[in-house]
């Protein structure tokens, strides 16, 4: 495809994403935060509709011919976004399976994209589903490395929701890893649950992987959290995702830790 002359790298993909009849889309972004300091850590770009609406219309589109197009799209438009928002720690964005093991066309664009934007590669964090690891683990570890020897983090997003297990982090170890929000449900009174978060925990902090809890919706279940050692959070509770913007956040007050 040809490009108009000095066209930047997020044009390019806006360009090839109208050629490729992809709809067009924005972003909210929602905080990971650390509760121990009081910052955020990272945002993730969650896709909307471009008047902030649910994006199921938007990746319904999404096919085989225009899978990685748009998934290109997805990236230039998410840290463009962020970067004019100011972002100022790391930026998680999503990425499908293929996109990810596709590691050629992946790096270059997100390599010219943070150019671009004024960016550094190294705030990037690829943030993949368990339970859309359905390439090899061969694949995904190699694929891993090459991200993470160019700078780039990677993270396993809703762990505990697949069937991958603990044994997936020994061939394919990432910078992050975010427990699924069922797994958290009701922790404080789950005793089940409560040891499979601690034997995770251990795991993680063996092998240097930051832990993030997703989706915690009462001041028990954060308090239990807080009570095993964890420092890492996002969802509700501390701040719903901002539509083109990087929202506040509220830190609850803690009545008791539990142990």
């Amino acid at each position: 495809m040809d490009f108009p002359v000095d066209c930047s790298p997020t044009n390019q993909w806006r360009y090839q994403a109208q050629a490729c009849r992809i709809p067009p889309f924005s972003f909210a972004y929602q905080p990971i935060i650390d509760v121990t300091t009081h910052a955020v850590v990272s945002y993730e770009a969650l896709i909307r509709g471009p008047r902030g609406q649910r994006a199921t219309s938007v990746l319904a589109a999404m096919n085989d011919s225009n899978r990685s197009a748009f998934e290109q799209s997805i990236f230039a438009s998410s840290i463009s976004l962020a970067a004019r928002l100011g972002l100022n720690s790391l930026l998680n964005v999503n990425c499908l399976p293929s996109s990810f093991v596709d590691t050629e066309n992946t790096l270059t664009c997100l390599v010219e994209v943070c150019r671009s934007a004024g960016v550094q590669q190294t705030n990037i964090v690829l943030e993949i589903t368990e339970q859309e690891l359905c390439v090899s683990q061969y694949d995904l570890a190699g694929a891993a490395r090459i991200y993470q020897r160019s700078g780039l983090k990677v993270a396993i997003d809703d762990f505990g929701a697949g069937h991958s297990g603990l044994n997936r982090l020994a061939e394919f170890p990432p910078n992050m890893l975010k427990i699924d929000m069922h797994l958290v449900r009701n922790i404080n009174q789950n005793g089940p649950k409560q040891a499979i978060i601690r034997g995770v925990l251990q795991v993680c902090q063996d092998l240097g992987i930051d832990v993030v809890i997703e989706g915690v919706e009462t001041l028990q279940e954060y308090e239990w959290c807080l009570g095993n050692g964890i420092e890492f959070f996002q969802g509700f509770l501390f701040a719903e995702p901002g539509f083109e913007r990087f929202p506040s956040v509220t830190y609850p007050a803690v009545c008791s830790i539990p142990r």
